[in-house]
């Protein structure tokens, strides 16, 4: 008789739970990392999706940390699953090795990087504000 592989899609409610509540963020992380990243089943999940707005927020997010505004992005994968509404991915920031995750439907995310020059691991949480669409042009 065989065993049922669960569902890694089953785990991204406490993930999301986590990331909303966490205190110690590096707790997000840990979750990401132990029950995740490493399942295979989860990897094959969605699709590749670069998102310039979420792009962008990312590389806000790190410009304290790595004190300059101007931030290179190399071996970039964003990883988008629709059904969650989930993105995760990694990138070298200025050759940092970067991993993140956003809740598209909280507009919540977290990243952590960490820092070669330092050897500091730095984590945060960030808010993607949709922007809305200007108002239509006036007939007049």
């Amino acid at each position: 008789m065989s065993k049922a592989t669960p569902d890694p899609l089953q785990q991204l409610p406490a993930l999301k739970l986590k990331l909303t509540t966490a205190k110690n963020l590096a707790e997000i992380f840990d979750f990401f990392f132990d029950h995740l990243s490493t399942n295979m089943a989860f990897i094959r999940i969605g699709e590749l999706r670069p998102d310039p707005h979420l792009r962008e927020t990312i590389a806000r997010s790190v410009q304290p940390i790595l004190k300059s505004d101007a931030i290179r992005f190399d071996q970039e994968r964003m990883i988008y699953i629709s059904k969650s509404k989930f993105y995760h991915g990694s990138m070298l920031l200025n050759g940092n090795p970067t991993v993140f995750l956003f809740f598209e439907d909280i507009n919540k995310g977290a990243i952590n990087l960490y820092h070669v020059a330092t050897q500091h691991a730095y984590n945060g949480r960030f808010t993607l504000q949709p922007i809305n669409p200007p108002p239509p042009p006036s007939p007049n």
